[in-house]
């Protein structure tokens, strides 16, 4: 794999300087024609050294979004570009370790932890130019209540009401030990009320309109998307980058070729052989972020051949993750024997751990009666390190009697098959929206989100575990959380659902005149400071 990547290099480097620059062009519908009209000073230039006129910087990534309206964000292609356009009223800090105050300035929370009171900062406008009032807060939040696909993460909420203008009461059924996490989240971005609730649904998929740094100002699906400053922004200063284009460049060869060849100036999704390559370069710098990303293998649960927990049990003492940490992460990843990453306060250090263990692996096949056992693995094509993944667990379930085979499919096939449960075995990660560990226990134990987040998982098991996360929410009480939650995380370990590898941090290159590129622990892409020196 290596050794063909470099190859490559050489060719397309020729090849690539016929590429044209990537600068925008508007799609947008009247609807959000103002902030066209805000932008008009901003010309639209190529990023050539030298031209201080603007800041023009090109991300390559390896898929597309799918949709920009938050509460039916699905995967991180959507999540991580939210903050682009959206705020909450409490914010993240970028190592997860804090709730900090964003468009609200302060709040208070009543003595039964009801009730919490959000003011909100003085003079906040929309991209569109119209102002922050208390009443787009209240409809943000309800509109993700009772419309948004992660509304089981703010069910803790009873009602929104509006105090004043600049003054929001959250009311709460039961105390909860994560609202300040979710509120800081994709699900409870604030937009304005009279936008969103005059807008069809597919132009919000398309047009989002919120309080970030900056606003989307065109997009070509599968090709690029094209972020311009937001002239109204808040803080002032920011951003730096007057325009951010995120090209979509499936191949790992082709995102870094282009890096290579300055077509680009940052690439995401850096695989280990890509990074062998790009090191070799002076002009290019690799940063590490370290993330809440937990690379796993998901079974399905409603297929017949992985039915039996024994054969899932076995597959997992099959899989040696020392050598694919080593292998395709070149190491930097960190073993993990759950979902839940390890550096969480309620990550379970005692839940079972499968040791590579072939010959446990052989001895349960053999119980459930499993001989014979062929299972197809699906990954995404032109993705290098997830082609390594693969192979390397095709030759170790070998070894216990298991064929692999392996299909390759372009992103939108391999959601669909996840989505519709018609997988056997699929190459997967997960990352949580939010610093307490709630997100990723319901997403796992609770049956309506998304069937167990794909696992189609169902059962005794499976509800005793939804009971234990369930009320672990429902409490603001820390042993008791602490307690559900492990004891929901044995069970998770005991039916052996997934095959947890390592958590890894995500890899990103860039141009060494690029500063300022930041992602925060949870992954979302922080490109307040995002620039580049022309010298």
């Amino acid at each position: 794999m290596r050794n063909k990547g470099l190859k490559n290099i050489a060719l397309f480097t020729a090849v690539a300087m016929l590429i044209t620059t990537y600068g925008c062009a508007s799609t947008q519908s009247d609807s959000s024609a103002k902030q066209q009209e805000d932008s008009k000073q901003t010309k639209n230039v190529s990023n050539e050294p030298g031209n201080d006129s603007e800041t023009v910087i090109n991300i390559a990534r390896g898929g597309d979004t799918v949709t920009m309206d938050p509460i039916f964000a699905g995967d991180n292609v959507d999540i991580w570009m939210d903050g682009l356009v959206f705020e909450g009223l409490v914010r993240t800090s970028t190592d997860g370790k804090n709730i900090e105050p964003c468009l609200a300035t302060d709040w208070d929370i009543s003595p039964d932890g009801l009730t919490y009171t959000f003011h909100l900062k003085d003079g906040v406008k929309f991209s569109d130019g119209t102002p922050l009032k208390a009443e787009d807060c209240e409809y943000s939040i309800e509109r993700s209540m009772s419309d948004g696909a992660w509304s089981s993460l703010i069910s803790c909420i009873k009602e929104v009401k509006v105090v004043d203008d600049n003054t929001i009461d959250i009311i709460l059924t039961n105390p909860s030990g994560s609202l300040l996490s979710c509120l800081a989240s994709f699900v409870c971005a604030i937009y304005p009320k009279e936008y969103y609730s005059s807008t069809d649904s597919d132009t919000l998929a398309k047009e989002p309109i919120g309080t970030g740094p900056f606003y989307l100002e065109a997009w070509e699906p599968e090709k690029k998307m094209c972020f311009k400053k937001n002239p109204n922004y808040w803080e002032s200063g920011y951003p730096l980058a007057d325009e951010v284009n995120f090209l979509v460049v499936p191949d790992d060869n082709t995102r870094l070729m282009q890096l290579l060849a300055g077509q680009v100036d940052v690439i995401t999704g850096v695989s280990t052989q890509m990074r062998e390559s790009a090191e070799n370069s002076k002009e290019i710098k690799i940063v590490d972020y370290p993330t809440t990303h937990v690379e796993y293998v998901s079974f399905n649960y409603t297929n017949d051949k992985l039915k039996d927990k024994r054969i899932r049990q076995a597959l997992n003492y099959a899989t040696n993750r020392e050598d694919i940490n080593k292998a395709v992460f070149g190491g930097i990843g960190t073993i993990c024997p759950s979902i839940v990453w390890p550096t969480s306060a309620y990550f379970n250090p005692n839940q079972t751990s499968y040791e590579y263990n072939p010959e446990k692996a052989k001895e349960l096949l053999k119980e459930a009666g499993a001989t014979d056992l062929e299972l197809n693995l699906i990954i995404s094509s032109g993705d290098a390190s997830s082609l390594m993944e693969a192979t390397i667990l095709k030759d170790q379930w070998e070894k216990v009697g298991v064929t692999l085979n392996i299909d390759q499919m372009d992103s939108a096939a391999r959601r669909e098959e996840r989505n519709n449960l018609t997988f056997e075995v699929l190459l997967n990660y997960f990352t949580s929206d939010i610093t307490d560990v709630s997100e990723n226990m319901e997403m796992f134990c609770l049956k309506d989100n998304y069937d167990c987040w794909h696992l189609g998982w169902n059962g005794s098991e499976q509800e005793e575990a939804e009971k234990l996360v369930k009320e672990a929410g429902a409490t603001n009480d820390d042993e008791y959380r602490k307690q559900n939650y492990y004891k929901a995380q044995e069970i998770l370990a005991d039916e052996a659902l997934i095959v947890p590898l390592c958590t890894i941090p995500e890899t990103v290159a860039m141009r060494d005149n690029v500063s300022g590129f930041e992602q925060g622990i949870l992954g979302n892409y922080q490109l307040n400071n995002l620039t580049i020196d022309y010298q």
